[in-house]
């Protein structure tokens, strides 16, 4: 059976497993999960690396809901000075200021009808989610399938007395 490791005997350990890379990041050399963060068994279970090489130099983090956020953007990287603490709101909109943000759908060009968004083919409407866009064409089909099925988008207009 194998021995636990003492903290102090763990961190010599987890420091180790890292490499420094001209750009200033530690990176780390061991295991990675599915979406590319290194991950390692910490207090019981399996934790990403850096929210760990966060905790071992500056404490625990105390809630799950805290996020340990690189500023690098280097997902491998256990750098603590390249980590910050933040929300999934913080995080987001970090990525959003750095132009890291791209939707999927901002880089089709065609609708899912097989329309180009071209200018003259495309509404560009503001949503509580962002700016999205709609094919001009499909919109006017949706219409035309709208009044034929009697559901309007407005209301029809009443007669008002004269």
């Amino acid at each position: 059976m194998k021995r636990k490791r003492t903290p102090q005997e763990f961190c010599a350990w987890f420091w180790k497993q890292v490499k420094e890379t001209e750009s200033g990041c530690w990176e780390w050399q061991r295991a990675t999960n599915c979406s590319g963060y290194g991950s390692v068994w910490y207090g019981g279970k399996m934790s990403l690396a850096h929210r760990v090489a966060f905790a071992i130099t500056n404490g625990e983090i105390k809630s799950p809901d805290i996020l340990a956020c690189h500023r690098c953007d280097n997902r491998l990287c256990v750098n603590p000075s390249h980590l910050f603490l933040g929300s999934h709101q913080d995080n987001a909109t970090d990525k959003v200021n750095k132009g890291r943000h791209i939707s999927a759908n901002a880089l089709k060009s065609d609708c899912k009808r097989g329309h180009a968004f071209t200018e003259e083919n495309t509404y560009s409407i503001r949503t509580k989610a962002g700016l999205t866009r709609q094919c001009r064409i499909c919109r006017r089909e949706r219409g035309r399938e709208h009044r034929a099925a009697g559901k309007h988008i407005y209301p029809p207009k009443k007669n008002s007395p004269s």
